[in-house]
This record gives C-alpha cells, sequence and structure tokens, in this order.
C-alpha cells in the first residue's frame, strides 16, 4: 500500500514546490496564492495519473490535455496568467514523467530537496526587494517542505524494506525544522542587507551603462521624434501625454484575458510538437544501437505497451523484461526478488524450478556485453518457462489459502 502512495505522495510535494515559486508572481501585488487553484492541480493531476494507470495503451497527448484543462480551471479559481505559464509547463512534464517511469523518484529525491532550497534564494530576495508583507508565510513553507520531505523518506525506507527502520530520521526533521527557523531569524536579516547592498549597486551600474541603450528602445517603440518638431506628442514634457500616447500606440491593458489564454495553448502546442519529433528521433536512436537483436517479438511483451504508473519501469532488453515481469508477478506472493540479488540467488531462495539457459542468457545480457540473437523458438521456449514457474507460485498460494 505504502509504495502504490509513493508516487502521488511524492507528486503533491511537486506541487508543493511548484505553488512556493507561484509567490514570485504575487510579491508586488503583496497577495497569497489562491489555495483552491493549487489544490485543483494535486487533486486533479493524481485522478489523471490514477485514470492512466488503469490503461494498458497511453496516448502522448493525455499530459497535454491534462495541463490545459487544469491550468484553465487554476486559472478561474484565481491564477495569475504566469502562474498559469508555469502551471501548465510543470504538469506537461512532470505528468509526462511519472506516466513513464514511477520510480524516478528512487533518483530524484535528493534532487528535489537541492532544487527547492536553491530557489527558495530566489524567492526570498524577490519578496525582500518588493517588501512582500507575507515573507513569514514563506518561511513555514520551507519549514513545512523539509516534514514533508523528511515523512516521505521515511515512508519510501518503509516500503523498500518493509519496516519501519530510520524511525530518528523522522524525528530529526524536526529537529532541522527548529534549526531553520532559529536561521531564519537570527541570519536572514544580516543575509539580507549584504544581498541587497550588493544589487543595488550593481542596479546602478547597469542602470548607467544601460539607459543610452533604453533610451534608443523606447524611441524606437513610442516613434519618438525631433524636439524641434511642432508635431512632437512629448514636446510639452507632460507626463500624462506620454503615457496616453504609450497607450495608443501599444494598448496592452485593452487585450482580453481570453488572448492570453490562447496564446498559451498555442505556445504548448508548438512546445509539444518539438518534443515529439526529438523523441521519436531519441527513440530511433535507441533501437538502432539496441545490442539485442531479436527476430520475433511476443505480443505479451511488445514495447510499445505503457509502463504502468505503480511499477518500476519495464526494460528494454527481452530477457530482462521477462525476469522484471517475473519478479511483478511474484512480488503480489511476497516471492519477490531482493535488492541486489542475483537471479539464481532469487531461484535458489524460493525454490523456483532452475534452468541453466535462462540463467545464462539472462546473465550474459545483464553483466556482460554480448548480443544475442533470439528466433521465434527460442523466444517461445523462455516465455514457457516463465509461465511455468508463474503457474507454480500460483499452485503454491492455493496450497496456503487451503
Amino acid at each position: 500500500m505504502i509504495q502504490r502512495l509513493q508516487p502521488a505522495y511524492f507528486f503533491m510535494l511537486e506541487c508543493f514546490f511548484l505553488y512556493f515559486l507561484v509567490f514570485v508572481f504575487y510579491t508586488r501585488s503583496g497577495e497569497i496564492p489562491s489555495i483552491p487553484a493549487i489544490l485543483s492541480i494535486i487533486i486533479g493531476g493524481n485522478l489523471f495519473l490514477y485514470l492512466v494507470s488503469k490503461k494498458n495503451i497511453v496516448n502522448n497527448g493525455i499530459p497535454f490535455i491534462c495541463a490545459i484543462l487544469l491550468s484553465g480551471i487554476a486559472y478561474f479559481l484565481g491564477f495569475s496568467i504566469m502562474s498559469i505559464v508555469l502551471c501548465s509547463v510543470f504538469l506537461y512534464f512532470r505528468i509526462s514523467s511519472f506516466i513513464k517511469d514511477s520510480s524516478l523518484w528512487k533518483e530524484e529525491r535528493t534532487n528535489l530537496a537541492i532544487v527547492f532550497y536553491s530557489s527558495s534564494i530566489l524567492v526570498f530576495f524577490i519578496g525582500w526587494i518588493f517588501r512582500y508583507p507575507y515573507m513569514n508565510v514563506l518561511f513555514g513553507m520551507v519549514i513545512a517542505f523539509t516534514v514533508l520531505y523528511s515523512i516521505g523518506r521515511f515512508l519510501q525506507q518503509t516500503g523498500d524494506h518493509f519496516e519501519a527502520r530510520d524511525v530518528l530520521g523522522l524525528s530529526s526533521a524536526l529537529f532541522i525544522a527548529v534549526v531553520l527557523t532559529v536561521l531564519g531569524t537570527l541570519l536572514i536579516p544580516g543575509v539580507k542587507f549584504v544581498f541587497i547592498k550588493i544589487f543595488s549597486g550593481l542596479a546602478v551600474i547597469a542602470s548607467i551603462i544601460g539607459s543610452p541603450i533604453f533610451a534608443l528602445i523606447e524611441g524606437i517603440i513610442l516613434g519618438i521624434k525631433s524636439p524641434e518638431s511642432p508635431d512632437d506628442p512629448f514636446a510639452q514634457g507632460e507626463v500624462g501625454d506620454r503615457k496616453e500616447t504609450y497607450e495608443k500606440i501599444i494598448p496592452v491593458e485593452g487585450i482580453p484575458s481570453w488572448f492570453w489564454l490562447v496564446l498559451l495553448v498555442v505556445l504548448l502546442i508548438i512546445i509539444w510538437v518539438i518534443i515529439k519529433r526529438k523523441s521519436k528521433i531519441v527513440d530511433k536512436e535507441i533501437q538502432e544501437s539496441s545490442q539485442i537483436k531479436l527476430e520475433h517479438i511476443p505480443l505479451s511483451v511488445k514495447m510499445g505497451r505503457k509502463r504502468k504508473f505503480f511499477r518500476s519501469p519495464s526494460p528494454h532488453e527481452y530477457m530482462r523484461k521477462l525476469v522484471f515481469h517475473l519478479d511483478e508477478y511474484a512480488s503480489k506472493y511476497h516471492l519477490g526478488r531482493y535488492p541486489n540479488e542475483t537471479v539464481r540467488e532469487w531461484f535458489e531462495r524460493v525454490e523456483f524450478q532452475k534452468n541453466e539457459d535462462l540463467f545464462a542468457a539472462y546473465e550474459s545480457v545483464r553483466y556482460g556485453n554480448i548480443d544475442i540473437v533470439l528466433d521465434k523458438h527460442d523466444a517461445q521456449r523462455f516465455e514457457d518457462m516463465i509461465l511455468k514457474i508463474k503457474k507454480e507460485i500460483k499452485d503454491r498460494n492455493n496450497k496456503k489459502k487451503g
């Protein structure tokens, strides 16, 4: 049960990180981003992943549809335009990753913490610049992320080892939260002062260097004429006239909100097409560089099938794929393979019927760099071996129940 909840839990944790980043777009206005909007993304994203896990074949357009739909809902629930752009990009790429391989978290858990704490520096700095009134909320979110992330690691250890080993790790999260609070109270004001002084100096230097360039760009955009010309709209030096003329030339405020949604959809379509073409090229290169040549691929292990959401990724090699599916089946009856255990050791431990041909074929692929050519007869023979072992597992389970 814990293993099934882990992908949903860590997807929720990523959405928590997304909500933290969205605060950047609200520091100027001094508001808190819409909580119902981010809840709709968390619930809707997990619902999409659950429905996808029930299908045998997944269309590549599902992440795109999910990104558009959930971003639209978040927009109507209070998110700004820039917020839904960020949410759309997040939903498309992360849901695609979770659909293809839900076990990515075994490699990406450390990276998530590093990215979160690194990004928090930028969020806090922008909040200080605009004197954001809810800085305490940001500090609280950092502490909450530390606790939730530690709970996620605790759940993963429990799911991997079927026992709660690192209870100390969970309790240490509270200690880390206290340390962060103390550091935030004592050190952050000083860090804030140093950062603001450094960046204010850089801003002055940049303004001195870039002011002629900005003036030239403004002149090109607004079509400013010579001051001697009587037709110059800015000859009087009136600020109000300058603003009115600028709004007539570039009526940004008059553009309806639906236009930005349409523009977002078009941009996402372009990004999706580019990624689609790139993925086809990568898949073609992988197929050309494959070490194993198959003259026959049975339908039961067809490469185009979807990887299950709540399972580890299925290998590309034929022999490893057969052993992988056998391990999945045996795990349902508590006869699965242990981490770092060879297939031969696994068969000896659970007393499966041994077959040297199967061991040799698997080990040559898994631990060596040998090309194996399987004809239709050999492929069927290995499939029959796996089916016999599965039948043996089922018979054992029926005897236990009887």
